[in-house]
């Protein structure tokens, strides 16, 4: 059971990670530069899933939880 919650819960996250990079590369990064090749636009959309998730993962150290800082509760 918890290894189903755990697949859904990584598939869901990982869906997010892709639309962003794709966000980021396509419909941002095209639009300012036209003429970049697709293997650029597949680095920054690799770059960007990156910088999302390294983001993400600070703030959810960062952010204060029900029970106050989140590492008080271990």
């Amino acid at each position: 059971m918890i290894a189903g919650l755990l697949a859904v819960i990584m598939s869901t996250q990982d869906s997010y990670l892709n639309s962003t990079g794709v966000l980021v590369s396509h419909d941002i990064f095209k639009q300012i530069w036209p003429s970049i090749t697709d293997k650029q636009e597949l680095l920054i959309a690799r770059v960007s899933c990156i910088a999302v998730a390294l983001i993400s993962t600070v703030m959810v150290f960062l952010a204060k939880g029900i029970y106050g800082n989140n590492m008080d509760c271990y």
